[in-house]
């Protein structure tokens, strides 16, 4: 499944239930590619972590590794920029 901005324009409860619906399908084991700025969002639906500059990946790991791990400098600063 391919969502992009899933939780654009949605009020808490109700990102918080797309996020339930998001984790049931990875209990069933469906792949999901979820494109999204909201980087909290990210943590708690993700698995994998893929980040974008420009068109091309800039960094990818399990989602705890991007998230607590070592980075590449610039990824890092992106990261400490945003509200997670």
């Amino acid at each position: 499944m391919l969502l992009d901005e899933p939780t654009s324009a949605l009020g808490p409860k109700t990102a918080g239930e797309v996020l339930a619906v998001l984790q049931e399908l990875a209990e069933a084991a469906m792949t999901r590619i979820v494109v999204t700025y909201e980087l909290g969002f990210a943590r708690h639906a993700a698995d994998r972590v893929i980040l974008m500059n420009g068109g091309r990946i800039a960094h990818q790991a399990p989602v705890d590794d991007v998230f607590s791990g070592p980075a590449p400098e610039r990824v890092e600063r992106f990261l400490s920029r945003m509200p997670t």
